[in-house]
């Protein structure tokens, strides 16, 4: 018989959410980084997770974001340098433009990470909606319509609202790699007094 032990991991970024662990941009960006450090080993091994989303993303201790690991390899895949990926995969909240196209990257999950930064952060997806809708707000992306939207947001920092504009991008050739973007000016923040409104942190739904 072969036996397989796994850590135990019982609490997901979505059981986070619910319970409002993360409440200020401080507490999102520690998250964020793990995140990405996460990412950059696997895309080391020349690995796409593919899907990248709250409910792969879990924790040992639900009060502690350090404490996260990436879930669910399930539709990974290995990749390497300029390799093109061509099956059309993943969660319509946080698939990159190029996935539906069948012509893409591992930088599909660098997308991902984006989109996950700005449902925490904004308590919305980046399209409402149905699956029509949002599969048509991501085949008309538009990198100076996504960016005025960002600017109307008054209650996180210009640092954040670059680093989501380097991720949240088309082509994916412009998007930034995980190794460069732990130097990224957000990444390295230590004081966000930005906090996230109670209203914002009602709405979010994973």
């Amino acid at each position: 018989n072969l036996f397989i032990a796994f850590d135990y991991y019982s609490h997901s970024l979505s059981d986070l959410i619910k319970n409002r662990v993360l409440r200020n941009e401080q507490d999102v960006v520690t998250l964020i980084k793990n995140l990405v450090i996460g990412v950059a080993y696997v895309h080391s091994k020349n690995i796409s997770h593919r899907d990248l989303k709250p409910e792969n993303i879990l924790f040992s201790d639900p009060t502690d974001v350090r404490t996260l690991k990436i879930a669910d390899f399930g539709i990974a895949k290995l990749t390497s340098g300029d390799n093109v990926i061509t099956q059309v995969c993943g969660s319509m909240d946080y698939v990159a433009p190029e996935v539906l196209s069948g012509h893409y990257s591992y930088k599909c999950d660098l997308w991902s990470i984006g989109a996950i930064a700005f449902l925490l952060l904004t308590g919305q997806t980046l399209f409402e909606g149905d699956f029509s809708n949002k599969v048509n707000g991501l085949n008309n992306f538009s990198n100076t319509n996504f960016a005025e939207r960002l600017n109307s947001i008054n209650w996180i920092s210009v640092t954040v609202k670059e680093f989501m504009k380097k991720l949240l991008i088309i082509p994916e050739d412009k998007r930034i790699d995980a190794i460069e973007l732990l130097n990224d000016d957000w990444m390295i923040s230590e004081q966000l007094n930005y906090t996230i409104p109670k209203v914002v942190l009602k709405s979010i739904r994973c």
